[in-house]
């Protein structure tokens, strides 16, 4: 399990039933990882090492794509980004294709993304 955002404290006990593994860089940024919601959040994030947090979990999930370890993102656009990223087997689950889809619906004249199942 690797926290994109905070040390991932919510799953404490399964790490320590042992059943979850906590992987790579963590830290607890200021936003609370809404650092999309403001400038303030996003500036005050950076301010406190954002973009090398950010560099360093890519650099492990692309490292873990290399090597062929499964990838399972959990969330909103940027699990599944850097899932994406890592060159893994994508799979994704219904509801993160319907979390897209919802994604797209709701930003009216940007441009869309299309699902299999559109092309």
């Amino acid at each position: 399990m690797l926290p994109l955002v905070g040390a991932g404290r919510v799953f404490d006990a399964a790490v320590q039933q042992g059943w979850l593994t906590r992987l790579g860089p963590k830290a607890a940024l200021p936003s609370g990882g809404f650092s999309n919601q403001s400038l303030r959040g996003l500036l005050a994030d950076v301010r406190a090492g954002l973009p090398s947090l950010s560099w360093s979990q890519w650099r492990l999930v692309r490292r873990l794509g290399d090597e062929r370890q499964p990838i399972v993102a959990v969330g909103d656009l940027l699990p599944l980004l850097m899932a994406w990223s890592s060159g893994a087997p994508l799979r994704l689950h219904r509801h993160s294709e319907e979390r897209l889809h919802l994604a797209q619906r709701s930003r009216p004249g940007q441009k869309r993304l299309l699902s299999p199942a559109q092309r």
